[in-house]
């Protein structure tokens, strides 16, 4: 398993991308190299950092992983606070829901306007996952 990313200091965060050539999306995900970041909280993640989810980890310059780091603490912190995304079947131990959804910015809105440029959020297949991301604000 790879770090916890409310565990890990941003420069060791910004260490885990040097010279990995992988898409962003697929390799935040991955266990190995982040721990414990699901489909939904990347989305959101690049789309707060405006990286589009197939950019090359190694392409992306060092301002945008710290805006990335950033991001995605502040996004994992508020979706803990408020119980996670009960999207599909999620549900915490008794029963109820998480109260995260209604502030997605990405996920689950295709075809919607982006909350920043007003452009379509796009969708598309990534390792067999839904990815929803803006192609005006994220690049």
């Amino acid at each position: 398993m790879g770090p916890e990313p409310l565990e890990i200091k941003k420069e060791n965060f910004l260490a885990l991308f040097k010279n990995r050539k992988a898409m962003v999306k697929p390799l935040i995900m991955d266990q190995r190299f982040l721990a414990g970041v699901g489909n939904i909280y990347a989305q959101e993640a690049l789309f707060c950092a405006g990286i589009h989810p197939e950019r090359k980890a190694n392409s992306i310059k060092k301002e945008k992983l710290e805006k990335l780091y950033e991001c995605l603490i502040s996004i994992l912190r508020v979706a803990i606070n408020k119980k996670g995304s009960s999207a599909n079947t999620y549900r915490q131990l008794d029963g109820t829901q998480g109260s995260y959804i209604p502030l997605l910015k990405v996920y689950q809105r295709e075809d919607e306007p982006c909350f920043k440029c007003k452009a379509p959020i796009r969708r598309k297949v990534m390792s067999s996952r839904g990815t929803y991301f803006c192609l005006r604000c994220q690049r």
